[in-house]
């Protein structure tokens, strides 16, 4: 009997309103991005802090925009941050998505992790396979 397990693809589909995007789930995709996501994050955060500080609230959202473009074009592709911005003109709102997208990205990659009970089963498994031919070995 043949063991057939189907192939899966690495990218990891993303809906903004009607606009498709694919965010690369590759191995090392995903291990450059929890770095980049986590500076950015960091970055995103200051420019916040500079903004309710400073009285020159357009300087900061200019910033905060050009930093939300390099963030989505990076993560979902050239062009990205015009064509979402299109839809929701507000930096705001355009921080908001960007920490839904981290949020389910890590997610769907955390789902397609091996579960941990099919692992343990796989381990118990060969243990008690390995004891069977020890026992026969001894015979």
């Amino acid at each position: 009997m043949a063991i057939k397990i189907q192939t899966k693809d690495t990218d990891i589909p993303v809906e903004i309103g009607e606009l498709k995007f694919t965010f690369d789930g590759s191995d090392e995709s995903v291990v450059e991005f929890r770095k980049w996501a986590s500076e950015k994050r960091k970055e995103l955060a200051a420019i916040e802090d500079k903004a309710r500080k400073e009285e020159n609230e357009e300087k900061a959202m200019a910033e905060m925009k050009e930093l939300l473009k390099v963030i989505f074009d990076k993560m979902l592709g050239k062009n990205a941050f015009d064509q979402i911005y299109e839809l929701s003109p507000s930096i705001t709102i355009m921080a908001n998505y960007f920490q839904q997208l981290s949020i389910g990205i890590g997610e769907e990659l955390e789902s397609r992790a091996p579960d941990s009970t099919i692992q343990k089963k796989a381990k118990k498994y060969l243990q008690n396979k390995n004891k069977k031919n020890k026992n026969k070995k001894k015979k």
